[in-house]
């Protein structure tokens, strides 16, 4: 995979991986299967030869129904690796409307542990987070893959809404070390039996820009669709979605067309999907046409424009500033608003700021294809500052959907919170989006 895949790849992800020493075949410490709620630790906090976790050609998937309060079903924990000869595991169960809480009860079977939260320690967890996992007899050393764990699980006794599985495999290549093997993490939405199951996408309303929250679409434009029961699983593209340089166009068996052609998918959940349009010059009403898990989804019309311009924003203090760089890389804002890490601009400075919706290029990208180096726009950019115009010294697409400008401030511009905003085509970004100056 090239550098281009890789840095789209991590554009959605996060990852820290701490140092810890031994490795842990009888099951490894509470809290490691990738739960964001639980820090997003995984197994390679431990095997951490290919870390970040999901970078190898197997996977670990969970299957579940949906339940029925106060029933007992079989989850099944599949982990698949071409090279390993030993596996691993560990499995929870939260609610969504509360990942801190435990969710139903798991029991302990031959190959398979629970272990309690805060101390580790063997169930029952009375009510305690609990964690499934393999025990020694459960790694199956000396034999290949896949390997399928099962425990009984209990949910809930009264209908609590949807219920989210994480879970971590572990590939091991049965050296009796934390050295080469594979780790790969998934999770699922399960509802309740009583739950409409059916996917559905709110309204036309619903599908925003993904920079702006608001309706202007556009060709090559980032955008978000709401609604339920979309996916059945929560995560973004990974380094192995990327096929022959080319963006996934299915991302766990959810699709997207725009007006009839592919669109790409960067990330999925029940409630919300991101997918960047494809190349296309049509303007006016065209339809969004979504499929989960081979269900085609009730279609709904939007309208596309020639350009989108929209700027990227922080979510902190409710997306008010943009989401901009100095120069050499370090983030652009007022000192509190991301602590240790915003500064904010002088006036006379360059810096970048990061768009979406801004339309074609010269010459013109080829759809679906990571972007080798970058491309200029085919019409120029503008860019204001309240009422003061930067000048523009780069404006191009330089990443899947995202056009960098660098463009110097104004000498004159004020101090405090301004307004920004970029023109193209005679159409202009959001209008609730800042800067701040400092002098």
């Amino acid at each position: 995979m090239n550098r281009q895949a890789k840095r789209a790849a991590r554009a959605l992800t996060i990852i820290a991986v701490p140092v810890v020493i031994f490795a842990f075949s009888a099951g490894p410490p509470i809290k490691r299967t990738g739960a964001p709620v639980d820090g997003g630790l995984d197994c390679t906090a431990c095997h951490r030869t290919f870390a970040p976790a999901n970078t190898g050609s197997g996977r670990v998937t969970i299957k579940a129904g949906p339940y029925t309060p106060g029933v007992k079903q079989t989850v099944m924990v599949t982990v698949e690796d071409p090279d390993a000869m030993r596996f691993g595991f560990q499995i929870t169960a939260r609610p969504r409307s509360d990942e801190t809480k435990q969710a139903g009860v798991f029991a302990p079977n031959d190959f398979v542990r629970v272990r309690c939260d805060p101390d580790g320690r063997d169930g029952p967890c009375n009510g305690a987070l609990e964690f499934a996992e393999h025990n020694s007899a459960g790694t199956r050393p000396g034999n290949p893959g896949p390997a399928i764990f099962t425990v009984d699980w209990t949910p809930p006794d009264g209908d609590v809404g949807d219920l989210i599985f994480y879970a971590a495999g572990n590939g091991a290549n049965n050296n009796n070390a934390n050295t080469g093997d594979r780790v790969y993490t998934t999770n699922l939405v399960v509802p309740s039996a009583s739950a409409d199951s059916k996917p559905a996408i709110t309204s036309a309303a619903a599908v925003v820009n993904s920079a702006s929250f608001d309706g202007s679409l556009a060709q090559n434009t980032w955008i978000s669709i709401f609604g339920r029961r979309l996916s059945s699983t929560i995560r973004g593209w990974r380094q192995t979605d990327f096929k022959d340089n080319k963006l996934p166009a299915q991302l766990e068996n959810v699709s997207a067309t725009v007006n009839g052609k592919p669109a790409y998918v960067a990330y999925v959940s029940p409630e919300q999907l991101n997918i960047l349009t494809p190349p296309d010059t049509a303007e006016g009403p065209v339809q969004i046409q979504v499929t989960a898990n081979s269900v085609d989804v009730a279609p709904v019309t939007i309208t596309l424009r020639k350009y989108a311009p929209a700027l990227f924003m922080f979510n902190q203090e409710s997306r008010k500033y943009i989401a901009a760089t100095h120069a050499n890389g370090s983030l652009l804002g007022k000192t509190t608003l991301i602590a240790g890490s915003t500064t904010p601009a002088a006036p006379g400075e360059t810096v970048t700021l990061y768009a979406t919706g801004l339309g074609a290029t010269n010459p013109a990208f080829a759809a679906g294809e990571l972007i080798g180096s970058a491309v200029n726009l085919a019409v120029p950019v503008t860019v204001n500052f309240g009422s003061m115009a930067g000048q523009v010294s780069f404006a191009a697409l330089t990443m899947p959907g995202l056009y960098q400008i660098n463009v110097k401030l104004p000498d004159n511009v004020p101090d405090g919170d301004v307004p920004v905003t970029i023109q193209i085509g005679g159409l202009s970004s959001q209008s609730n989006a800042f800067i701040s100056i400092q002098r």
